[in-house]
């Protein structure tokens, strides 16, 4: 259905709860997505603690209900000892006792962990019958494939047709079972993505720390382009702060857009629409992600989706806190410490881009500044690991070593990140009678 000016965004999920006909939330289904429900989960279950304090509409809670801790957002203030309440990673909205109620550990709030359900709605349907049990029957706990056409600009719903092991199309099937009848299918103008940065592993760049999540998880800009990115941005108040181009009405998730944030504005890219209405962004040359409404969003076209992002993801060379959180991170602390040490005015930074993992950098960074000398500097990696915060990683996972003599003897090795281990297999190798030093010469490939 989608052609050259249209796009869509296709992921796997389940159906995590259905509350009318047509629509339903679900939740991705991906490993990381698993991984994150499961620390929430059994973080929860370490860490929760009851509430001390009146908690407001729109707080985000712990609850406990049928023995498991879920996350959830206050619907109303808790009135004779009863709350209502929506679980944020399931959709589902329940009725709970002030007893379940619980804090909130900041490690696993919604800053660090965004919200994984996700509200959606056929597209291009009208409901014609409330068969709601039948929807049910056939998506909830299913893992389907979710096609995304559109985030609604009326009540931020993901507008969606769905895939399941018996039917091709969720839309249809209502349709065919006069549950729905067919409207125009609304989508998301197409938005094409920016080639990436070119960075030359191993080379030595000088840097500027744009954002920090955590010392795995960081952003970094070149300042090799900082005078074309400035130009980008004087072109964007220009062209955006002369109140000539509307609002976005159509948007998507993945799509390009430009955002309104106090006086400047801003190349995002649209992750994902909130439970409350909101839409989560990424700032795409600056590595953060900010809330927004629809009427901050304005669609983006031209050059402007030309210029490569400017934020390069980034994380510290295979390092591990030695104290890690809940979720496996850096203590809140050290993070606090270590977004000040990069955003110092003295700083210099350099960074050796050492590979790359995913989409994401493994870099080697140095502070010049506390250097002027010239002499030989420690990096980051060094002094935290000196102070006990952190400790080197070494990969083992092995990889395939085949060697061969010249005389005709054989090798077989397995080769980890920082050393050989070798295992001498031939016969000729062997002798019981020569008792001198043997010196073989060889012509070897690695295969990875």
């Amino acid at each position: 259905m989608a052609n050259e000016s249209h796009s869509t965004h296709s992921f796997d999920a389940i159906v995590t709860h259905v509350n009318d006909a047509e629509k339903f939330y679900v939740q991705p289904l991906n490993d990381s997505e698993r991984k994150k429900l499961a620390i929430i989960e059994n973080g929860l279950e370490s860490s929760a603690k009851p509430l001390q304090k009146p908690s407001r509409i729109d707080d985000y809670v712990a609850v406990k209900i049928d023995g498991k801790f879920k996350r959830a957002r206050l619907l109303t203030p808790i009135h004779h000892s009863l709350a209502n309440v929506q679980l944020i990673d399931y959709g589902n909205e329940e009725a709970v006792p002030e007893s379940c109620l619980y804090q909130l550990p900041s490690e696993l709030g919604t800053d660090a962990l965004r919200e994984l359900a996700i509200k959606c709605a056929i597209v291009g349907v009208k409901v014609i019958q409330k068969n709601i049990q039948y929807t049910r029957e056939i998506i909830k706990n299913r893992k389907v494939l979710v096609t995304a056409y559109a985030i609604s600009s009326t009540n931020g719903e993901l507008l969606v047709d769905i895939q399941t092991a018996e039917q091709a199309s969720l839309r249809q099937h209502l349709t065919l079972q006069g549950i729905c009848t067919p409207t125009n299918v609304v989508y998301a103008p197409w938005t094409p993505r920016p080639s990436s940065i070119g960075v030359t592993l191993g080379q030595r760049l000088p840097i500027i720390i744009s954002h920090v999540n955590d010392l795995a998880d960081f952003y970094v800009q070149l300042k090799t382009m900082d005078q074309k990115f400035q130009h980008m941005m004087s072109r964007l108040k220009a062209t955006f702060g002369s109140n000539q181009i509307k609002n976005a009405t159509v948007i998507n998730m993945g799509m390009l857009c430009c955002v309104h944030l106090g006086v400047e504005w801003y190349r995002a890219e649209i992750v994902q629409v909130l439970l409350n209405g909101l839409v989560l962004v990424q700032l795409v040359d600056f590595g953060n992600y900010q809330h927004v409404t629809m009427k901050q969003i304005y669609p983006l076209e031209g050059s402007f989706l030309e210029q490569p992002y400017n934020a390069i993801h980034c994380s510290l060379n295979d390092i591990t806190p030695t104290t890690p959180t809940l979720t496996g991170a850096f203590p809140k602390q050290l993070i606090q410490w270590f977004g000040r040490y990069v955003r110092e005015d003295s700083a210099q930074f350099f960074a050796t881009f050492v590979r790359e993992s995913g989409e994401k950098y493994q870099i080697e960074l140095f502070n010049d500044a506390e250097n002027p000398n010239g002499e030989s500097r420690k990096s980051t990696i060094e002094l935290l690991i000196e102070n006990n915060c952190a400790r080197r990683v070494t990969n083992q996972t092995p990889v395939s070593l085949t060697m061969g003599s010249r005389g005709g003897g054989g090798m077989q090795a397995q080769l980890n990140q920082m050393r050989f281990f070798v295992q001498l297999s031939s016969s000729s190798l062997q002798h019981p009678t020569r008792k001198r030093q043997l010196c073989f010469f060889f012509d070897f490939t690695i295969n990875i």
